[in-house]
């Protein structure tokens, strides 16, 4: 596996600048916005929101689920993190992945394998099997995370930042519409014994299934949708991100053709080619030098130049996925135990906190399977 960068001045290329030559930028401007732009930011958004769907679908049914799998506290725990731990495992392979071979390469088939596996989840036997399953879903999961390059990769400037809020406003959407699925999806009283399973298959089954068709239609959507340009130039292949470029302008309405002669460097940059090459001699450590040049593609980020941007970034990404997900995940728990509160003591006052500690006093006081049935 080699990894090879070329150079070359943008002032040396400018020199041959000719009819129908412009910079990636012009290029991308030349496309115009219209229905593409607005199908790539619907898809963006609901890649996004099935990041959300998958792991806080866990918080909604570990209420329903924990006597069918025989929950304790703290088994529910570790289900409600394990989707954190595959992502945490693989985003850094995903996203090096995508640097090297191309976001829309990496995306299609993981967010197909993350809908597999949640299928699988569904039919889960015992709560070992689920943790497994639920690691595994968000080890390919975590390639989502490259819908934010993908999306900006298509826009100008001018436009990238509005539409990456359009596809934010989406997954917004997509956190106030999963209580909602959830109450039209578990809140039924039927259930389909499996005898050949030994499970009785029953609406949080279900409900988990719901929550990935979004990202399997995502995956589905990614073989209409084409590899960013961008990408497609900085490997090199610019006759292939011209013809992407021809194809947006026509689906933008564009009437008459775009005709593009080559795509020039932005003024005062430098036009950088990565090649990854999948010839090894016989003789080579796969491993080894896969390793190497994942290493030469991160240890930038910690360098002088980068480090402060890069920490900075890690810390707001860190304290903001711990607010919004820490607590998602224990809220229908916690709504659970209001209810039940107001529902045993009307008229009574007290703290949130004491009544998620004081209901169902045995489960905590002796972390047992009893205290939840």
């Amino acid at each position: 596996m080699v990894q090879s960068i070329s150079t070359q001045d943008a002032a040396a290329v400018n020199k041959f600048r000719g009819p129908n030559a412009y910079t990636f930028t012009d290029c991308l401007a030349l496309t115009n916005i219209g229905k593409f732009n607005y199908f790539l930011i619907f898809i963006s958004g609901m890649v996004m929101a099935t990041l959300l769907l998958e792991t806080s679908s866990m918080g909604f049914i570990l209420p329903i689920a924990q006597c069918d799998l025989q929950l304790t506290n703290v088994d529910k725990g570790v289900l409600s993190a394990i989707s954190f731990l595959g992502i945490i495992t693989s985003s850094h392979l995903w996203g090096f992945l995508a640097d090297t071979k191309g976001r829309r390469k990496v995306m299609r088939p993981t967010l197909l394998a993350t809908f597999t596996i949640t299928i699988l989840s569904s039919f889960a036997i015992n709560y070992w099997v689920m943790v497994l399953l639920r690691f595994f879903n968000g080890f390919f999961l975590a390639s989502t995370a490259t819908i934010y390059a993908y999306l900006g990769e298509f826009h100008t400037d001018k436009t990238r930042s509005r539409a990456i809020m359009g596809s934010a406003f989406i997954f917004a959407l997509g956190a106030m519409i999963l209580p909602m699925i959830a109450f039209l999806v578990i809140n039924r009283d039927w259930v389909l014994p499996l005898s050949f399973l030994g499970i009785d298959y029953k609406p949080w089954r279900l409900f988990i299934i719901v929550c990935g068709i979004p990202g399997f239609l995502c995956g589905l959507s990614l073989f209409v949708l084409p590899e960013s340009p961008k990408f497609l130039l900085a490997i090199g292949e610019e006759s292939k991100a011209i013809e992407v470029l021809q194809k947006i302008h026509r689906w933008n309405g564009g009437k008459e053709e775009l005709i593009i002669t080559h795509i020039l460097p932005e003024d005062d940059a430098a036009v950088s080619t990565m090649k990854f090459n999948n010839n090894f001699d016989s003789n080579s450590n796969f491993a080894l030098v896969f390793l190497q040049t994942m290493w030469n593609q991160t240890a930038p980020l910690f360098q002088r130049k980068y480090l402060r941007i890069t920490m900075i970034i890690c810390f707001i990404q860190f304290w903001l996925l711990v607010v919004t997900n820490g607590l998602y995940m224990w809220f229908p728990h916690i709504m659970n135990s209001v209810a039940a509160f107001m529902q045993e003591h009307p008229g009574e006052h007290k703290q949130i906190c004491e009544i998620v500690y004081n209901h169902q006093e045995g489960l905590y006081n002796t972390d047992g399977v009893s205290g939840n049935n």
